[in-house]
């Protein structure tokens, strides 16, 4: 049989900091939040990582200015993101009621029609995912939480 014994007055007292660091995560979702944040900030910002499907002729005429981005006609869109967190996760999300069509797209009549028979919406909507993270992204969120863990241990 074969004995291994480590002997150390600090190892104890690490791994109580470790354990207690991950019990309550509130910390360290609040910085995975504020990651998320930023993400969506810059796909606004980008309009698209990777890049959104382009505006319809039609939908271009009926914006309210030359030049204005994608999924950014109004602001109201980008103004609505908000973050929660909590012991246990991190989210990003809006209150708008048509940012899930915008996230995930919608098929010409797929939400029913309108009084005089006109298909809900009267045309496809292509998804424009704004709540998204990229492989940067998920490397930063990766990073925080090695950083958050060391800090435990070297408290």
């Amino acid at each position: 049989m074969i004995k291994i014994e480590v002997t150390s007055n600090s190892l104890g007292p690490a791994l109580e900091r470790l354990v207690g660091a991950a019990v309550d995560l509130t910390p360290l979702m609040l910085s995975i939040a504020e990651e998320l944040r930023g993400a969506v900030e810059e796909n606004f910002e980008a309009q698209g990582r990777p890049a959104w499907v382009p505006l319809s002729e039609t939908t271009k005429s009926r914006r309210r200015g030359e030049g204005a981005k994608i999924l950014q006609d109004s602001g109201q869109l980008a103004s609505s993101i908000t973050v929660s967190h909590d012991a246990t996760n991190a989210a990003v999300g809006t209150n708008k009621v048509y940012g899930p069509t915008q996230q995930f797209g919608a098929k010409k009549g797929e939400f029913g029609v309108t009084k005089r028979g006109a298909p809900i919406p009267w045309g496809d909507i292509p998804a424009r995912p704004f709540l998204s993270v990229t492989e940067e992204d998920k490397e930063a969120i990766v990073a925080l939480t090695e950083d958050y863990l060391r800090r435990a241990l070297n408290a």
